[in-house]
């Protein structure tokens, strides 16, 4: 059964995870775009809505659940450096509001276990807004005492990690076999 937690309006989504597994994957994107949960149990708590029940995907949660069940994780979760709600990232606003950062990093943190792995596919993307590279330092700080690996396929040519979409491929399946290497993520910060 999958879940979304994410604000009451829908404007945010902070967590959609998938699987009740042990070996667990998350997965760090830029923002998130259309995924969801639909036809499921509600919960409201202050305007933080959990929901669980169908998945209803797109096309990076569709690889994203690839590559997990392909490199053997029984579960996963998309968390973003940033959780406003947009297909484009070129949309999200000119400047971060403040209290959805915090819920953001308060929602990852409650959700990340103990030495595991966040596999870092932002991409790019992340050059568009100069509070999300500020975003992302505040997570991984913040994720430091939880000992966990960062991971990644490969690198842009700018030194950032791929997103899922747009992996090196010959075709369709190249993507699940992508090795996982590590990534240095306060080096990435010097």
């Amino acid at each position: 059964m999958a879940i979304v937690i994410k604000s009451e309006d829908n404007l945010y989504r902070y967590v959609l995870s998938d699987g009740s597994g042990q070996n667990k994957l998350y997965i760090m994107g830029i923002n998130p775009s259309n995924a969801t949960v639909e036809n499921g149990n509600r919960i409201n708590n202050n305007g933080i809505i959990e929901e669980n029940g169908l998945l209803n995907s797109d096309p990076t949660i569709e690889t994203v659940r690839n590559i997990a069940n392909h490199h053997g994780f029984d579960y996963w979760a998309m968390l973003n450096i940033y959780p406003q709600r947009s297909p484009m990232p070129n949309n999200l606003p000119l400047n971060y509001i403040e209290n959805e950062h915090l819920i953001n990093i308060n929602e990852i943190c409650n959700i990340v276990s103990d030495n595991s792995v966040i596999f870092a596919g932002w991409g790019d993307s992340i050059s568009i807004r100069p509070y999300l590279r500020v975003c992302l330092n505040e997570i991984a700080t913040r994720l430091n005492n939880k000992n966990v690996q960062w991971k990644c396929a490969e690198l842009t040519r700018r030194g950032n990690p791929k997103h899922p979409l747009y992996f090196r491929r010959i075709n369709r399946m190249d993507i699940l076999y992508q090795p996982f290497i590590n990534f240095d993520i306060a080096a990435y910060f010097e």
